[in-house]
């Protein structure tokens, strides 16, 4: 009867070996495995969804923002992030210009820069760039209007 529970003894003991050796040599390393995120993590081999861009210290709602073209006037904007490559940005209600009017940007570090577009009632925008720090965003563009050029900055805080 001993001799039995030895054995028994010896097989469980085994078998609870292997699973544990198992479970750990077949683990896998979750984290961000883009290469272009800025928590990319070159120990992960399996994403958990994690990945942060640098286009997302631009998303979110600017309320009160102002044009130094259209003094006394606010405005709120939105940036989203772009359709396609995760450097891209949206900008819904571009410098005030109407929900309608949406312009997209590349970011590089805490700057981007505008896709030249058209920004309705025959007003084209040339170019234009910007900046974030902190919560602050700060957009200078030229725009034209029946061939004169302009040129403004817009200053807004991210709510």
């Amino acid at each position: 009867m001993k001799k039995a529970l030895k054995i028994t003894g010896t097989a469980i003991l085994s078998l609870s070996m292997f699973m544990f050796v198992s479970t750990f040599t077949s683990c896998s390393t979750e984290g961000c495995t883009d290469d272009t995120a800025t928590n990319y993590d070159e120990k992960a081999d399996e994403d958990d969804g994690s990945c942060t861009y640098e286009r997302d210290a631009f998303i979110g709602k600017y309320n009160n923002a102002t044009d130094g073209c259209i003094p006394g006037e606010s405005f709120n904007m939105e940036i989203s992030a772009g359709v396609g490559a995760t450097n891209q940005i949206t900008i819904k209600n571009f410098a005030g210009f109407g929900d309608a009017i949406v312009i997209n940007a590349t970011v590089t570090g805490s700057n981007f820069t505008v896709v030249p577009g058209s920004l309705g009632n025959g007003q084209s925008l040339l170019s234009g760039n910007g900046s974030i720090s902190g919560t602050s965003l700060t957009l200078t563009y030229t725009f034209e209007v029946d061939g004169s050029e302009f040129t403004c900055t817009v200053n807004g805080t991210r709510s």
